[in-house]
Order: C-alpha cells, then structure tokens, then sequence
C-alpha cells in the first residue's frame, strides 16, 4: 500500500469508518479464535470486500500489528508528562490525575487488552505496554530527581517499579477489574511512594 492510499485512509472520513469497522470485526474475531483469522474470516464479519481489505492493510499480519501499535501509542499519550507538571508530580494529591488516565484507556479498552495482552500474550502489546511503562517511570524519575539522588541504582528502580505497575495491570484486567480503578491506582501511586513494607518498618522501629 502506497504513500498516497494511506494519506486517503487518515483522511477520508469514509475510509476512517471502514477501517474502524474492519478492526472491531478483526477483534472479535482475534478474542474467539487461538489463531488468526483469514481475510476472509475478516471480510466476512467486518461486511467489506476483500479489495476494501487490502486499501487498509497487505496481510492479516499488519492488520494485527497496525492494531495494536495504534493501542500502544493511545496508551503512551495518556501517560504524556509535559515538563510543566514537574511540580505537580511532586504533590501526591495531583499524581493520581496521571493514573487516573491511564486507567481510563484500559477501561476503555479492557476488550482489546484482555484479547491481545492477556489472552494471546502478543510480543508486540506486551513488550509495547511494559516499554511505554518503563519510559514514563524514567522520564517522571527525571523530572522529580534531576540530581538523580536515588536510594538504589536508577535501571534498578526503573525496572523494578516498571514490572510492577505491568503485573498489576495484568492482574486488573484477567481477573476482570475485582478492585475499582481509583482503588488500584491510588495504592499504586502509594507503594511507590512508601513501598510495600512501609507498615511492618514502623512496627520493628518501635520495638
């Protein structure tokens, strides 16, 4: 597919139906099946033509991974930190406005993240996921610590911090959201401000 033809999808607001259409059909189809579909599995459940098909997309293959790098850039704008936040970030009662986008796109695509991150496991979404995660940690560690004065090495207390949120997010969506986002969010934003043995510190320190 040609330069042109995919200026014409951003574009027309037809084509932009189409393709909207073509992607919620290959989802349902992706979330039913342990492999992929054909095209005309696709063509068949989105109601186009198999040449509407390939003016969005060459294979099934790219129509999966223009899916999910589409989700993957939704998420990491949701997560932005422009550099006027920097004092904000420091205020706890401001962080969870953060999170609070993050889990708003995962509620809004919890079908989409249960299909293709937990169900199927794709390289592409789960690698994807934990890098924005990985990113926004290192670029919010910058800006609240530009001195860089941290308790532990900083790719330690980036990947450590990064893995987490990942498997918490994880855990959120496969056990369909057993804990209200604000719930989950809030205490996130509380381990990685105190840690998770805060409690049991307190109690040795008193003894």
């Amino acid at each position: 597919m040609g330069e042109g033809a995919l200026q014409v999808v951003q574009t027309d607001p037809r084509q932009i139906k189409t393709r909207e259409k073509l992607h919620r059909a290959a989802l349902q189809l992706f979330s039913e099946m342990k492999g992929d579909p054909s095209i005309k599995e696709v063509c068949e459940t989105a109601q186009i033509t198999r040449p509407t098909f390939y003016n969005h997309h060459s294979s099934v293959e790219d129509l999966k991974e223009s899916m999910m790098l589409g989700m993957l850039a939704q998420m990491k704008d949701s997560l932005s930190i422009k550099d006027q936040a920097k004092i904000e970030f420091l205020v706890p009662d401001e962080m969870p406005r953060i999170f609070e986008k993050l889990f708003q796109h995962f509620e809004k695509n919890l079908y989409f993240y249960k299909t293709f991150l937990v169900e199927r496991k794709e390289p592409t979404i789960s690698d994807g996921v934990l890098e924005v995660l990985t990113d926004y940690i290192s670029s919010g560690m910058a800006l609240v610590q530009p001195e860089k004065d941290y308790i532990a090495p900083e790719q330690l207390i980036i990947n450590y911090v990064a893995g987490a949120y990942y498997q918490t997010i994880i855990w959120w969506i496969q056990d369909n959201k057993p804990l209200p986002a604000i719930e989950v969010y809030s205490n996130m934003i509380s381990l990685s401000l105190h840690g998770p043995y805060s409690n049991l510190l307190e109690q040795f320190s008193t003894k």
